[in-house]
């Protein structure tokens, strides 16, 4: 296992396909060969992606910004991420802070997306019910 630049960079252009709403993106970011998951943060926000007509996430007017500690490892043809980024929403200003790990997969000389997470930070004292 050694870091990976590479790995971080694909993730980089995860974001910033997110951000920028360009769906047609997404067919170079994740990967076509296998079933791909991003799970978010809402309860219901499990999606798996199949096509690029699948993959618009619903998130037009939010920013998807990188945190200070984005780091990507890979070891042979899949690699993995883990970051601290926040969603930024355009009309209000208000930020979401959360935690990531992603993992990655070479397909055509390029890491793709085939798995990521999102959470948001909830103290243990509140996710108890």
């Amino acid at each position: 296992m050694q870091q990976s630049e590479g790995v971080k960079e694909a993730m980089l252009r995860f974001y910033e396909a997110f951000t920028a709403y360009d769906v047609g993106s997404f067919d170079r970011l994740v990967s076509q060969e296998h079933e791909s998951m991003v799970i978010g943060t809402h309860p219901t926000s499990g999606l798996t992606i199949e096509s690029s007509g699948d993959t618009a996430f619903g998130m037009v007017g939010i920013r998807l910004e990188a945190g200070d500690a984005l780091r990507g490892w890979e070891e042979g043809s899949v690699g993995w991420v883990a970051d601290q980024p926040t969603f930024v929403l355009h009309q209000h200003g208000a930020t979401i802070p959360t935690r990531l790990t992603a993992i990655m997969r070479q397909e055509d000389g390029e890491r793709k997306l085939v798995q990521a997470y999102f959470c948001v930070d909830v103290p243990n004292e509140e996710a108890a019910t």
